[in-house]
């Protein structure tokens, strides 16, 4: 099994199965919840190079005027087409370094960006690039991939949606909201 069939299954049993008995439906990576006037949305989003995801989430308001609705798109799309991404206003999970849950070994640098700051790099090694990589000698592994790293990765996301939970309950009635910049 790949890591990354690992941690799919790993959040299969662990996180998907609380977002249902939240009343969340769909399948992934995409997951809604209806409430009287709103849907809340949540995705898990693959890192383009891999080994890595997040999460974001968001709400809409469907009967609301398109200021009002938290939704971007130029012409309303049908409720089957809105996700996360087709809104104004989101908000993603802290993730464990750098905004992401990594499930690889994880190696932090500390690079200078000028004489007076310094900001922390993360390179993910996944199992193939482990085979040959040597790390330089600014490169400090802070996180090795084993078995368990699954499981303490789906741990983290469930002890994380209680952020999201909350940011819900704070976006639960339609407000002009502003565009979303990372």
């Amino acid at each position: 099994m790949t890591q990354r069939q690992k941690m799919l299954k790993s959040l299969s049993e662990q996180v998907i199965p609380l977002l249902i008995k939240n009343s969340f439906y769909g399948k992934f990576p995409h997951y809604y919840r209806k409430a009287d006037n709103r849907i809340e949305m949540l995705v898990f989003m693959t890192y383009k190079y891999g080994g890595a995801f997040n999460i974001e989430i968001s709400t809409i308001f469907p009967g609301c005027e398109k200021e009002l609705s938290n939704y971007y798109t130029q012409e309303f799309q049908t409720l089957d087409d809105v996700t996360v991404y087709s809104t104004n206003k989101r908000y993603r999970l802290e993730g464990m370094f750098d905004g992401w849950f990594y499930y690889t070994d994880v190696y932090k640098s500390k690079e200078p960006l000028t004489i007076f700051k310094t900001f922390d790099y993360y390179e993910s090694v996944g199992e193939q690039k482990s085979k040959n990589f040597i790390p330089n000698e600014k490169q400090v592994l802070v996180q090795k991939a084993d078995d368990y790293l699954y499981s303490k990765i789906s741990s983290e996301v469930n002890r994380q949606m209680e952020s999201a939970y909350n940011w819900w309950n704070k976006y639960s009635t339609p407000k002009k909201m502003k565009r979303y910049k990372y």
